[in-house]
Parts: structure tokens; sequence; C-alpha cells
């Protein structure tokens, strides 16, 4: 077949023969998917930087026990997180999509009003669990800690949620005002904090919180919610929240299930070698940080377009965008952690002055288990995208014995390099699994049973 112009091969169609790769149109398509992706990199570094600027200040002020304390509490609210996720979060960003460009701002708002209703449960929980740990003396900071954590998480969620729904909107750019809000807001504060040694993990979260609450009301004023539209046909709350528990439901079990394993980690590791283990293991993480971020704002980018190209049935355009998805992944994972191998030391002098320079091995580990993590989400945005939370809990399910065998006897065996070590193991299983439940959709065509 012969190349002339732009064209490349041709079809048929009702209105005649329409180039099938067109030059020029792929070029535009790959100019405005290259913007927007550097916007929402962009966008979320500066939400990491808010994050890591705290983060590093609290590992380098106070003890490791006490950070320890921090990011145990902190990891709790990773399970608050993610019932929030699965009842309010992804259903928003991958059901009835179509209501963000007819009636974005009453949808949005009725989908505040039930993550207000949501986290009285959820932080009230939390809550109630932190106050009963630091009145009964069973583990004072840890309580004192979950209590804050209580009182920041619907802020930080409601930061988190106006982020997302700017992605829907298509407005990284507003999303990017945002985060530059939150990154001067938590760095100001944190060095304010710092000065007058204020830091805590209780101020920690306080920190959190205020910043979060702050960048939310930016977020959502710009998106409109707080202005009028017109009346339509809007869905009604009652209506909303079935619709979001008959798919968030079986998420909820993956939650349930899920948190056997980050949260279950940490867990066996306050246990078995204590929380200054627990401070250690987050200090050297803080590196592949980035990594997660980055993979997060992809995530945010482009899981809109697959649902969308999901709901209008177009099976190609989903299968393609996953695999460019994968190769970008890990492709930049695979640079991130040659350069973890080789810099690890001077990071760890660079940032925290020799305080962990004994540790800062096993900053390649972890960054190890972040590679193998960005992966694994690659395939979970798939499974997401075409609306198949039941095999989210199958992969979840499948992935928790090998990170509570490998934990125990490797913590037992090797202390905290058993604990990151357990971690690499863990996405390991993470990305085998969800490879294979994520394969019907990227055959080549996408097979009739599963479409």
């Amino acid at each position: 077949m012969s190349i002339s112009g732009s064209v490349t091969a041709t079809i048929a169609t009702g209105r005649g023969r329409q180039p099938l790769f067109d030059r020029q149109r792929m070029l535009a398509a790959a100019t405005e998917w290259v913007g927007r992706g550097s916007v929402a990199v962009s966008e979320q570094a500066l939400f990491a930087g808010g994050n890591f600027v705290l983060n590093i200040a609290l590992a380098m002020t106070i003890p490791a026990a006490d950070y320890g304390a921090f990011v145990f509490a902190f990891t709790m609210f990773t399970i608050v997180a993610g019932f929030h996720n699965a009842l309010i979060l992804e259903p928003a960003t991958v059901l009835r999509t179509t209501l963000y460009d007819a009636q974005p701002r009453s949808y949005i708002r009725a989908q505040v009003f039930l993550h207000a209703c949501v986290m009285v449960v959820l932080a009230g929980a939390l809550g109630v669990i932190g106050v009963l740990l630091a009145t009964t003396g069973a583990n004072v900071p840890i309580g004192k800690a979950m209590t804050a954590a209580a009182c920041a998480s619907p802020f930080i969620l409601l930061h988190w949620m106006g982020r997302r729904f700017l992605y829907v909107l298509r407005r990284p750019p507003t999303a990017l005002a945002g985060s530059a809000v939150y990154l001067s807001f938590i760095g100001a504060v944190t060095l304010i904090a710092r000065a007058n040694h204020w830091l805590s993990p209780g101020t920690g979260f306080a920190i959190l919180g205020s910043g979060s609450a702050v960048t939310a009301l930016f977020l959502l004023a710009r998106a409109g919610v707080f202005s009028r539209e017109p009346r339509g046909n809007r869905p009604g709350l009652m209506e909303l929240a079935i619709e979001r528990w008959s798919y968030g439901r079986w998420l909820i079990g993956s939650v349930c299930i899920e948190s056997a394993i980050v949260p279950g980690l940490t867990l066996l590791t306050t246990v078995m070698i204590g929380l200054s283990a627990v401070g250690v293991l987050r200090a050297m993480q803080i590196f592949v940080v980035p990594a997660g971020h980055t993979v997060t704002a992809i995530s945010a980018l482009v899981l809109p377009a697959l649902a969308r190209d999901y709901q209008h049935g177009r099976f190609s355009a989903l299968r393609d965008k996953t695999r460019r998805v994968l190769l970008v992944i890990i492709a930049g994972a695979v640079v991130f952690e040659l350069a973890l191998a080789l810099l690890h030391t001077p990071l760890e002098h660079l940032v925290y002055g020799r305080k962990f320079a004994q540790f800062a091995f096993l900053i390649p580990i972890v960054g190890g288990a972040a590679l193998l993590d960005g992966t694994a989400a690659a395939y979970s945005m798939l499974l997401s995208a075409v609306q198949r939370p039941r095999l989210q809990l199958i992969s979840v399910a499948t992935t928790v014995p090998v990170t509570l065998i490998s934990g125990l006897v490797f913590i037992s065996m090797w202390g905290i390099t058993g604990a990151a070590l357990a971690s690499v193991m863990t996405a390991t299983a993470s990305v085998a699994v969800r490879r294979r439940l994520a394969q019907p959709w990227l055959r080549e065509p996408v097979p009739a049973a599963v479409s």
C-alpha cells in the first residue's frame, strides 16, 4: 500500500473513505496529551511538595518514635481514605461522567454533601479508636496522633475530592493553581511551627487539615460550586447514594482486605521491632514518594478518558491508551530506581544530615517496591475504567497472604530490612495478579464477553 500525504491507510465509512492514521491528527493528540500530562505532573509535584516539606521537618525535628506514631496514624487514615475512595471518589470519576458536562455544579455539590455524611461515620470511628488508645493507656502517642488524624481527615479528603473533580472537568491548570496554594500554605506554616518548636504528630495533622481546608475551598469555588446553576433533571441524593453503594460495595471489600497489606505491614513492624523502626522506614520511603505521586497524576488525567472510552464502546482506544500508560510508567520507574541505587547515600546526607545514614541502603529497596506499585496501579486504573470492582477485590484478596507471610518471616529474620523486602514481595504479587485480571481488555480485539 502506498503512503501519500498524511494518510497511511483508509477505511470505508458511511461518509466515504476516511483516514485510519492521520499524522496531523495524531500529532495534535500527542501534543495535547503531553501538555495536559505536564500540567498534571506539575500539579502533583506541588501537592506532593507540601507533604514532603512537612514529613521532612517532622522526621528531622521530632524523635523517631514520635514520627513513627505520626506515620502509624497516617497509615490508619489511609484506611479511612480507602473507604472514602470506594464510596465517593472512584464512583464520581467513572460513573455518570456526562453530568460533569451538563450539570457540573449541582452534581459536585451533591457529592460534597455525600462526602460530609460519609465522613461523620469514618472520621468518627477513627476518632473513637484514637480516644480509647489515648485514655486507656494502651498507647498514648498513637492514640493522640489518631485523634488528630480523625479531626483532619474530612478536610484532607475534601481537598482530594476537589482535585479529582477538576481533572474530570478537564481543568488541570486550575488544580495546579490549587496545589500551589497548598504548597505555599503548608510550607509557610511548617516553617513557623519548626522555628517555634511546635512540631509534633498532632500539629502535623493540624497543618495538613488546615492547608487542605483552605485549598479545598479555593478549588470548589473555582469549580463554581458556590454559584447558581439553571435547574435541570438533577440526580437525587438518595439515587446517588444507592448508585455509589452498588458500585462501591465491592471496593469496600477490597479496602477491608487491603487493610491487611500496608496497614498490616505497618502494624507488624510496630509490634515486632517498634515505632522507631516505623519512623525510620517512612523516612527512607520519603525519597520514593515522588514516583507514587507521578503515577497518581497520570491516573487522575487518564482514568476519566479511559472511562469515557469504555462507556462509548471505544475498546481499541481504551486498550491503546492503557498500553501507552504502562510503557511510560515502567520506563520512568526504571530510570527512577537506577537514580536511587546510585544516589541513595548522598540523598540521605543532603536531606537528613546523616541522621539515618546507617539505613540509607533501604532507599533503593523501597524504590523497587514503588516501581512495582506504579505498574500495578496502571492495571488497577484499567479495571476501574471498565467498572470491574469485583476484580479489584480479587486482586487484593490474593495479595494479602503474601504480605502477611513475607512480613512475619522477613521481619523476624532481618528486622527493618525484612520489612522493606516484604513490601517488595507484596508489590510483585500485586503486579502479577492485576496484570492477569486486566489481560482481557488488553487483547486485540477486546473479546465480546468482557466488553
